[in-house]
């Protein structure tokens, strides 16, 4: 019983969290730039209140939940922390890359050209605004939010149970085609980080590394010229990935070819993660990613 509580809470918690995020993100961002004369400072402060009210709400609902477990412990040192950033970027780019081309199918089949989620950002904020907060807010809230709050009081009932429910979580409240395969692939190694050292510091730096990487594309788009902004854009889409490829081959070289994942995720048990997503609290989270991710898909549709 006590299991199921918890699963109904925190589920609730993101839904409430979520619903007061996509009302914020409609109403914030014009009401900011009426009353800030600095268009940077209101992208950033919008970021910083939508994420900041899943914050806020989603721990007002679970903070009587207790938090347990412990860290998985193993060996964690820079070299690990490398390996790791890389190969989250090799999985992002075939990822990233597939949905990105079948929406941008769809578009064109209807007649709109290619449309990406930083075209997006570029059109509804102020990149440079958008940069710092990208860099700043959405590595620290975010995982406070789901290395932390969800995170510590999921990992009672396994470590790799947490690891999955909140990379899930994760991936979905990003809310566009393009972002939610990729992100859920990028929460799994972050939450297999936070499971193995417990240290949120290692999650938040490797975020910020990560969005540092998207957050120049944006300023190069808003500021440089096209073929300048184009192969600065192509360098990060391809090196990272490539670095990554080349250190997998490495670990496969020495592993003979044997690919292990943390013992932990090994024992995870699905029938926690299935029904955690069965409560009401996640189910109405879910309707509520694919009403935003929807909305995000028909914008250049209703725009063109």
């Amino acid at each position: 019983m006590e299991k199921e509580r918890t699963y109904k809470r925190i589920g609730m918690g993101m839904a409430c969290g979520y619903l007061a995020y996509i009302l914020l993100l409609n109403i914030l961002p014009s009401f900011m730039n009426q009353i800030l004369p600095d268009a940077n400072l209101a992208s950033f402060l919008t970021m910083l209140i939508n994420i900041g009210s899943i914050l806020l709400i989603s721990w007002l609902i679970v903070r009587k939940i207790p938090v347990g477990g412990k860290p998985e412990g193993g060996i964690f040192d820079r070299k690990t922390f490398v390996f790791y950033f890389f190969f989250a970027q090799l999985l992002s780019f075939p990822l990233a890359g597939l949905f990105t081309n079948l929406q941008n199918m769809i578009l064109n089949f209807c007649g709109v050209g290619d449309y990406s989620a930083l075209q997006q950002v570029n059109k509804t904020s102020s990149p440079v605004g958008m940069f710092f907060a990208m860099i700043f807010v959405g590595p620290v809230l975010e995982e406070l939010i789901f290395r932390k709050i969800l995170f510590e009081r999921l990992r009672v009932y396994g470590s790799g149970t947490a690891v999955i429910i909140t990379a899930i979580l994760f991936g979905l409240y990003h809310g566009n085609i393009e972002q939610i395969p990729y992100a859920t692939c990028m929460g799994i190694i972050l939450g297999s980080i936070m499971a193995i050292t417990g240290d949120i510091r290692l999650t938040i730096l490797f975020h910020f590394i990560n969005n540092l990487l998207s957050g120049l594309q944006i300023v190069s788009m808003a500021t440089l010229s096209p073929v300048l902004s184009s192969g600065i854009n192509h360098m990060i889409d391809v090196v990272p990935p490539l670095v990554g490829l080349v250190l997998i081959i490495r670990y496969l070289i020495r592993s003979h070819g044997i690919f292990r994942l943390p013992e932990f995720m090994e024992r995870t048990d699905h029938t926690e993660v299935r029904a955690f997503f069965r409560t009401k609290g996640a189910i109405i989270y879910i309707v509520l990613v694919v009403l935003l991710a929807v909305l995000n898909f028909a914008t250049p549709l209703l725009t063109k």
